[in-house]
């Protein structure tokens, strides 16, 4: 083969018969796609390793990992490797056919070598089954030195659904980086309160408290006394986090604020019944949280804290027993609906009296009523409703007991509707809302031909960049205390 410098090819010519020899008659003949492909010289190196596991895990029916040491490729020059070959068997005929699949091959670091950044950003590999009852089994409890602990992309408190829950309810909920499978509630896991070595209430266990165990020894103290504080040295105290509660449930809500934090206490999460409620944001202000209590059933309700420091450790409250009075339990309306379609509502009325459900549309305006009577119903604002008018607000009303209010956003015009001029941020805690202000605010925009979108419960910092992003936003109209938390995790 001669091999020519193609830097100074300047013309390929392709030809037909022979040279001088007039065609028998004419033709078009066509060429595509023509290339220059470079021969590699013949292989010099070939290395073989030899799969270190069970030759059953073939037959088994699910992945496994086959970690291959770069160290067993002795001196061969990875940047010169062209081609990597799998292979089965010594050469003879194999006894029966099938397929092994092998996918994800790639270079990735190693454990010693792994870069110091505490969210993981490689792909975990499993040489195990890494649950404790099997794969098989549920529940799906994970070993907590598997691969899957500390192995998410998320701290704890992005995913807040999950905060107070943990990966094996032997253990402690789930903290600083999230680990990668099913969470469980944990409910009875308390850490809070005062070391009961910190005899001086200073929040930290050191040797100002070793001299009040000496000068009480054998008086006070005695030895298992000392083993505590050994166990507690220098350990700072979990903050004992309580709830405060205050507003008239006949209203829907509850408010919620919190007493007991420390310093370093960065958020609080509010869990009722063992279910992620909310984030009582503005606990240093004395913002309260309001969580609807309308959707709850009746009778006594647990409550519970969890709380993040800024080294991302968690506390879990003492749980709050309490009880909620409201004129309907379960009441619920989902948080958007689609015009021309039915929007569905439910409420289970616990005492006597009819329940008139009305809707207010276009700025205001009462355009659709009905009454229910009895213990529970269930049914639907019909979609002529929803796709003449644009829904406000409805109301829940229980005559001589109290009024629930609820917001459904509708679900368009979406983020990338292109022509939104303006967007409308109202408050989750819909008492709080004053809403006559902002009929007005959305009778303005309507006057003016302004096209706008409501935003309640997806008014995240995220679902906001995306309709700044694709749309010509000029006004934003936010119905809500300065504090407000847009939710953005």
């Amino acid at each position: 083969m001669r091999i020519l410098n193609t830097a100074n090819v300047a013309k390929i010519t392709i030809g037909f018969g022979d040279e001088g020899v007039q065609a028998a008659n004419n033709g078009v003949v066509y060429f595509d796609n023509i290339r220059l492909y470079q021969e590699y010289p013949a292989q010099q190196q070939q290395h073989k390793v030899v799969y270190n596991g069970s030759s059953n895990n073939l037959r088994g029916g699910w992945w496994h990992v086959w970690n291959i040491e770069l160290a067993e490729f002795n001196d061969v020059n990875l940047a010169n490797i062209k081609r990597i070959t799998i292979g089965f068997g010594d050469g003879s005929q194999a006894e029966s056919d099938g397929t092994v699949y092998f996918d994800d091959i790639i270079l990735r670091y190693g454990k010693a070598e792994a870069p110091p950044n505490p969210i993981n950003e490689f792909p975990v590999y499993l040489d195990e089954d890494p649950f404790v009852n099997g794969y098989r089994c549920y529940p799906y409890f994970l070993k907590q030195d598997c691969p899957l602990i500390d192995a998410g992309y998320r701290y704890i408190e992005q995913s807040p659904y999950i905060i107070g829950k943990a990966t094996d309810v032997n253990w402690a909920p789930d903290s600083n980086v999230a680990d990668i499978g099913f969470h469980f509630i944990n409910w009875s896991y308390v850490n809070a309160g005062r070391s009961p070595a910190d005899l001086d209430d200073s929040n930290t266990v050191d040797f100002r408290d070793f001299a009040i165990l000496a000068d009480g020894w054998q008086a006070s103290y005695d030895i298992n006394d000392l083993k505590i504080m050994a166990d507690e040295w220098l350990k700072a105290a979990e903050p004992n986090i309580q709830l405060q509660i205050a507003g008239d449930g006949n209203n829907g809500f509850v408010e919620f604020g919190a007493d007991g934090f420390l310093p370093d206490t960065q958020r609080i999460f509010l869990l009722a019944d063992g279910q992620y409620v909310g984030e009582i944001f503005g606990f240093r202000e004395g913002y309260p949280f309001g969580m609807d209590v309308s959707e709850f059933g009746g009778g006594g309700h647990l409550l519970k804290t969890i709380s993040v420091n800024n080294d991302c450790h968690i506390t879990c409250s003492n749980i709050t027993d309490t009880a909620f009075t409201c004129p309907l339990n379960y009441c619920m309306l989902p948080e958007s609906y689609e015009p021309n379609k039915p929007l569905y509502f439910s409420a289970f009325n616990p005492s006597d009296g009819n329940v008139s459900i009305n809707v207010y549309a276009d700025c205001g305006n009462l355009v659709w009523s009905q009454d229910y009577n009895g213990v529970s119903f269930f049914n639907s604002i019909p979609a002529e409703i929803t796709g003449r008018h644009e829904i406000d607000y409805i109301i829940f009303n229980k005559s001589g007991v109290g009024a629930i209010m609820k917001i459904p956003d509708p679900a368009e015009p979406g983020p990338r509707s292109g022509d939104i001029k303006a967007l409308i941020i109202l408050h989750p805690d819909f008492y709080r809302i004053n809403i006559r202000q902002v009929m007005a605010v959305q009778k303005a925009f309507d006057d003016r031909g302004i096209k706008k979108k409501r935003l309640i419960g997806d008014a995240t910092y995220d679902n906001i960049s995306l309709y700044v992003f694709y749309n010509p936003i000029k006004y934003i109209y936010v119905g809500t205390h300065g504090n407000y938390h847009l939710g953005g995790f």
